[in-house]
């Protein structure tokens, strides 16, 4: 699948106004001309300003084939409501959660020719339809409330790992991990929970959870679980190191383990000043999540 970035981006940065959710379910033209249409209206309490909304989206082609997706995510996308915004600068995906309420689902058509670049990527396609649903609108003290719980899990992930990844390290210099695996590049990796999806295959990407250190000190220099999200990337692209596209690709979905990366599939003879030194191989625990 394309990278949703794009597409995403043109859309929230299209200027134009949603009327207004209606339960008609029929085509609506929106001020600027753009079709939509209310294909369920949930008829709960209105966004208000300072409100949370979360939502999903697919991007469908002419033929309703999905060509990105934003559901399903480990962390599933929310906005708030602006307060104050300047009324000249309208947000077309602001606008329409602002107007809906949990439960709402909308289509939107959205002209290629309104979206510049996207007609690069897809010549054939003359519109994507943006399929949203509504799924929950919170006030900020909910939403407050609740990125507070969160933050306080991910600490205490965060803190649960770090003794592993320790207690891993330490097995691995003593020669005591007896289901070692070595791949004739150097990697090495142990598997911790195999999980029971497929490989994924190069091209397509991955989200993963990852807490990373140096093999030699242990000195941890970067992690996913304190942020809260996983990190997502294209297997075998080169937008990782060498050892993360051949580690995670030799990994079954759902699959915990830990990497040991020499520093050639890593940050090579430089390293990553100043948290990876020069020359430095590293240890990372992973996750594969889909």
């Amino acid at each position: 699948m394309k990278n949703i970035t794009a597409l995403f981006i043109a859309m929230v940065s299209l200027t134009f106004l949603f009327i207004q959710c209606n339960s008609g379910g029929g085509a609506l033209m929106t001020e600027s001309g753009y079709e939509y249409s209310v294909l369920h209206d949930a008829q709960g309490k209105k966004a208000q300003k300072g409100d949370y909304v979360y939502f999903e989206m697919d991007i469908r082609d002419p033929e309703g084939n999905v060509i990105n997706s934003m559901r399903d995510l480990p962390t599933m996308p929310s906005v708030q409501i602006p307060v104050d915004r300047d009324p000249k600068a309208q947000n077309a995906l602001l606008d329409m959660l602002g107007a809906c309420s949990s439960g709402d689902t909308l289509s939107l058509i959205v002209p290629i020719d309104s979206m510049p670049g996207a007609s690069v990527q897809y010549p054939n396609a003359a519109y994507f339809e943006y399929l949203v649903n509504v799924e929950e609108v919170v006030d900020k003290n909910t939403y407050t409330e609740r990125l507070a719980n969160e933050q306080e899990e991910a600490r205490m992930a965060t803190e649960g790992i770090t003794n592993q990844v320790a207690s891993t390290l330490a097995d691995y210099k003593a020669g005591k991990i007896s289901n070692l695996v070595k791949l004739p590049s150097g990697l090495e990796y142990v598997i911790h929970e195999e999980g029971t999806g497929e490989k994924v295959p190069v091209g397509e990407r991955i989200n993963a959870n990852y807490y990373g250190v140096t093999k030699e000190e242990g000195n941890r220099f970067d992690d996913s679980f304190s942020r809260g999200r996983p990190f997502s990337f294209t297997l075998g692209r080169g937008e990782v190191i060498k050892g993360w596209d051949e580690g995670m690709g030799a990994l079954p979905i759902g699959t915990k383990a830990t990497l040991f990366i020499p520093y050639d599939m890593a940050y090579g003879e430089n390293g990553r000043p100043p948290t990876i030194p020069a020359r430095a191989d590293l240890v990372f625990y992973v996750e594969i999540l889909e």
